[in-house]
């Protein structure tokens, strides 16, 4: 087994990215950043459980060729999978090349099982038929019945705690256990709710279409007024949709992608290449005292600090 503390959110990024996700860890919730982080292997599939102390986005794109499963072991309020409310014993289905899109809210853990594409289609052949493929569960987020996310949960840790002295059966054995209850989880719900994926919950729409535009404008003056313009909605819609999907206001948020950018500048830049200043000025925060501050809060250092290191 593996296992990683990381300080910085920019390092779980990292992390993913050298696994093939091309996905960003967005930290919306000041405090120094703890992260923790375990992967295991599971015969043909991969397990990594990981942990985090602040309030987190998720923006990307899923790995290809594999087929993600995240269940949710615990958190003291919901996070979000596509804009669907995620709580402990819920499990997130993502698509191989397809969006990541979660916000993780504090001190919530997953369990997430990396599962390859063709070892998914046989496990639902052998339950559904060689059609299987075209009945693929969609609904992004599947809430399991206690006592199977506990039974997954174990199994799961069981192939952590004997990753190196069980034999190969049992790893395969385990492994069936695992893809048998993804599968027939995901399929019972798809079943009942009919072929098409539930619509997602319209203030997370409308936070999403926000966000659509506050990605064009992160250099840009903007206000809650001109957001909610843009978007067809009144101010109050907009307050409300963020508070419900983020827990935070639209213009909290904005400004965290705004130190989020900044320090990602800061960070690939060379001391004589840029200033503070200029890096703060160039994503709106005119005053330089303020934008130190508001960093330094985020993410425990000064912007000077990320410059040289």
């Amino acid at each position: 087994m593996e296992s990683v503390t990381v300080h910085d959110s920019d390092q779980v990024s990292e992390i993913s990215k050298a696994e093939g996700w091309e996905v960003d860890y967005v930290q919306l919730e000041a405090g120094q950043f703890e992260g923790h982080f375990a992967r295991w292997p599971l015969h043909q599939l991969a397990v990594h459980q990981e942990h985090h102390d602040r309030h987190l986005e998720v923006l990307g794109t899923i790995r290809r060729g594999v087929e993600p499963f995240a269940l949710v072991l615990s958190g003291r309020s919901p996070g979000r999978f596509q804009g669907r409310p995620c709580a402990p014993g819920d499990l997130a289905q993502m698509r191989s090349g397809g969006e990541c899109d979660f916000v993780l809210s504090k001190n919530l853990e997953l369990l997430i099982i990396h599962v390859p594409e063709d070892v998914l289609l046989r496990t639902g052949a052998a339950f559904d038929g060689d059609d299987a493929g075209n009945q693929r569960p969609v609904e992004p987020v599947v809430r399991l019945e206690p006592a199977r996310a506990a039974h997954l949960a174990w199994l799961l840790r069981q192939a952590r705690d004997e990753a190196h002295a069980c034999p190969t059966l049992f790893k395969e054995e385990i492994q069936s256990r695992v893809l048998s209850l993804l599968w027939q989880a995901t399929r019972r719900s798809n079943t009942a709710r009919g072929a098409d994926s539930p619509a997602m919950p319209q203030r997370a729409r409308h936070a999403r279409h926000v966000i659509e535009i506050l990605n064009e404008h992160l250099e840009s003056p903007v206000t809650v007024e001109a957001l909610a313009a843009a978007s067809g909605i009144c101010p109050r819609t907009l307050q409300l949709s963020f508070r419900e999907v983020f827990q935070i206001s639209p213009m909290a948020y904005l400004r965290a992608r705004r130190l989020h950018a900044a320090k990602k500048l800061l960070r690939i830049s060379e001391p004589g290449e840029v200033s503070v200043t200029d890096v703060a000025m160039r994503f709106g925060f005119e005053h330089l005292g303020r934008f130190s501050g508001y960093y330094k809060s985020m993410f425990g250092e000064s912007p000077a600090q990320t410059l040289r290191v």
